[in-house]
C-alpha cells in the first residue's frame, strides 16, 4: 500500500479507491478511528529512528501530511459503511 500510494504522490486519486477499500476492511479487523493515530505515531516514530540525519522537519511534514489524508481518506470510507465491529 504505502509503495503505492508514494508513487502516486501527485496523482492521490489514483490510489483513492485502493485506500478506500482497505478502509473497509479494517472494520472487519476490529479497527477503530482511534486506532489510526497510533500507527501513525508509530510510523513517524519509526521513520524518524530508521532515516536518522535524513528525518528532516521538510520529511517528517510530508510523511504526516500524507498519512493524515491516507488516514483519513480510509476512515472516511469506513464510516461510510455505517458498519462496525465489536469485538468481546
Amino acid at each position: 500500500v504505502w509503495t503505492r500510494v508514494v508513487r502516486s504522490l501527485g496523482e492521490f486519486e489514483k490510489v483513492m479507491p485502493m485506500l478506500q477499500e482497505s478502509g473497509v476492511r479494517h472494520v472487519s479487523y476490529g479497527v477503530e478511528p482511534k486506532h489510526y493515530e497510533l500507527v501513525g505515531a508509530s510510523l513517524l516514530y519509526t521513520l524518524d529512528k530508521g532515516l536518522g540525519a535524513a528525518w528532516t522537519p521538510e520529511v517528517r511534514d510530508a510523511w504526516r501530511k500524507m498519512y493524515n489524508l491516507v488516514a483519513g481518506t480510509m476512515i472516511e470510507a469506513a464510516e461510510a459503511t455505517g458498519e462496525h465491529v465489536i469485538i468481546s
